[in-house]
């Protein structure tokens, strides 16, 4: 598979959506784990030259940015954050070390950071193979947020996909080309990395093969691992790439889901109306039967679940939210209007459905069912 060189010409549309997704997440992993941990690190192991032509940061810069905004919090805390940058282009591995020394000789609090020995940078030029594998221990045995921004999908293989969820204090972001699996999938190629029954993706709707393919390879974690992996679709053209976001902390996911929804409230799966949602909400279809948005099928389903006492506990229900791909919003309104029916009660206020209320507080409460 040839790669194209993205920093030739101005980042795409779909490019910088990949990137502001990217930085979202670093924006929200950064301060919690700066405030609780000594020690934390990034790595970007296609790093690129750190802008595009005509001046866009690129993911380095947008993390360099994004620690600049911690620095008071790491010292405070006096965290250690150790960034690593890969490149294996030597003309672009030059141009990112230049950039990356120019955006730290501009930001002295950065500097004075660095300085300190809480910031180190290390920028390499190396292949993936190599630079992984020299890495590997450092980003299982801290906190680590790892992006892998690929030309394609040769890295989504079984052997690297499996040291990731090996660690359960990884947080990873892979990008990949899904719609080249439909075309390519059966070759050699594709299969030694990541075996596939490539006639059962060839049997789904075509825009919704990236969902597909993360549902496979959530199959293809072992079941001692707590990491769950997570789409988010791009559409370019006549082409489907994706973003794989994987986490095992409920409060990872949370983050990683919000950034997700507030890219696309309609449906916080796509750069696009994936499942024409625009187009329902009360609509109905040729059979003469209700069109639901994503929100409206998981708000029904939620209320017969909680009516049905499958989910009986704030706790329940959040877990659940996460695992269907929703943010914690979705469930409040629908547990809300549920007690304003008097189709259930509860004890407070507001149903808690919230990270900090079940996870750190540990305040579980029961939804209680009435006559409805």
């Amino acid at each position: 598979m040839s790669s194209r060189n993205l920093h030739e010409k101005p980042f795409t549309e779909e490019t910088n959506t990949k990137l502001s997704i990217f930085e979202g997440y670093a924006k929200e992993w950064l301060p919690v784990f700066v405030m609780s941990n000594k020690k934390v690190c990034i790595c970007d192991f296609f790093a690129g030259t750190g802008y595009d032509v005509v001046g866009v940061p690129g993911s380095p810069i947008r993390i360099l940015q994004q620690i600049c905004g911690q620095i008071g919090n790491i010292f405070q805390r006096k965290t250690f954050v150790h960034v690593i940058f890969n490149e294996l282009d030597r003309q672009k591995y030059n141009s990112l070390c230049e950039k990356c020394n120019d955006f730290c000789e501009k930001n002295p609090e950065l500097q004075r950071a660095i300085q300190a020995n809480l910031v180190k940078m290390d920028i390499i030029n190396d292949n993936f193979e190599k630079a992984f594998e020299n890495n590997l221990y450092e980003i299982q045995n801290s906190p680590a947020l790892v992006y892998l921004d690929q030309n394609g999908v040769k890295y989504l293989s079984e052997q690297y996909l499996t040291q990731l969820v090996n660690s359960e204090k990884i947080d990873f972001l892979y990008f990949v080309s899904s719609s080249y699996y439909l075309r390519f999938g059966t070759t050699e190629e594709f299969q030694k990395n990541i075996a596939f029954d490539i006639e059962k993706l060839k049997n789904i709707d075509y825009k919704r093969c990236h969902i597909e393919l993360v549902k496979e390879l959530n199959l293809k974690i072992p079941s001692t691992s707590r990491v769950r992996l997570y789409p988010f679709t791009i559409k370019k053209n006549t082409n489907i790439y994706g973003i794989v976001f994987g986490a095992s902390h409920p409060l990872g996911v949370e983050k990683f889901l919000r950034v997700a929804w507030k890219k696309n409230p309609v449906n916080g799966l796509a750069n696009f109306d994936i499942d024409d949602d625009e187009l329902k909400s009360g609509q109905l279809d040729l059979f003469g039967h209700i069109e639901r948005t994503k929100i409206e099928k998981f708000q029904m389903d939620l209320e017969n679940k909680v009516k049905t006492k499958v989910l009986k506990t704030n706790k329940d229900v959040y877990f659940h939210t996460l695992m269907q791909g929703h943010i914690p919003e979705h469930s409040q309104e629908c547990l809300k209007k549920m007690k304003q029916k008097g189709i259930i009660s509860y004890s407070t206020r507001t149903p808690y459905i919230s990270y900090d209320k079940i996870c750190k507080e540990k305040k579980i409460i029961e939804y209680v069912v009435l006559g409805y």
